[in-house]
């Protein structure tokens, strides 16, 4: 569905953004603390496929922390991206002010040269040189990581143009927040999980008003399963077109 998927890459001063998540019909995004075992195989190629396509892919630290993440495309996507004259891998991105990562997880697999660590300078220092042999480490002043500041950062000193999260919520919630998110890619898997869970953005305040207004850019169903692509939409200033 997204083999020859193309993503704008000529926004001024930060990375055109993509949200990709999987769901169930009732919307939970994970069961117990991980998304395995929502979606299918072709949700997995899919996924890939979207990968494939940007410059780099943000993980939330919780999602570092509750899942297996390796952020490497597979070997045939390395060469089609190489024949587009992008890096074999994309960018491994992630945010904590509190630096709680295992230097271990696969996510540190591509090294300092291909993972930054966006955090704070109130971070433990042991947690930093813990971590320094892994990934790149950017520093910010605050208590808590500026996603805007973060992501002109990866524009400007790191050359990235199409990023792309895939969560968890909260990082999703963060960069709406920000006026930061462009496009959801959705999968609905043809399951109902029931019980209380988080959804693709989830944020501590209960939903009081709608945030953004979505145009559907495409749909496809297979074997019951809904992949959906949407843009959000903006008006002339850039904010988000919402009801009111």
């Amino acid at each position: 569905m997204y083999a020859g998927l193309s993503l704008p890459g000529d926004l001024p001063g930060r990375p055109y953004v993509v949200v990709n998540m999987v769901s169930t019909v009732d919307g939970k995004t994970a069961l117990g603390e991980s998304a395995a075992g929502i979606g299918s195989r072709a949700d997995a190629r899919l996924m890939r496929q979207i990968r494939a396509a940007v410059d780099a892919m943000v993980w939330g630290a919780g999602t570092l922390r509750a899942d297996v993440v390796d952020p490497r495309v597979v070997p045939p996507w390395v060469e089609r991206r190489r024949s587009r004259g992008a890096a074999p891998q994309p960018l491994a991105v992630t945010a904590s002010a509190s630096l709680d990562l295992d230097p271990t997880n696969r996510f540190f697999v591509n090294g300092p040269s291909g993972t930054v660590v966006f955090t704070t300078r109130s971070a433990p220092p042991q947690r930093r040189r813990a971590l320094a042999p892994y990934a790149t480490i950017v520093t910010q002043d605050g208590p808590t990581v500026d996603l805007a500041a973060a992501l002109r950062q990866l524009a400007e000193q790191f050359g990235i143009k199409r990023l792309l999260s895939e969560g968890g919520p909260s990082l999703n919630q963060a960069l709406l927040d920000a006026g930061l998110v462009d496009e959801l890619f959705w999968t609905v898997a043809p399951k109902l999980a029931g019980g209380h869970g988080r959804t693709l953005i989830d944020g501590g305040e209960p939903a009081r008003s709608i945030r953004a207004r979505l145009d559907l850019v495409s749909l496809f169903e297979h074997h019951g399963e809904l992949c959906t692509r949407y843009r959000l939409l903006r008006d002339a200033d850039g904010a988000y077109l919402a009801i009111r």
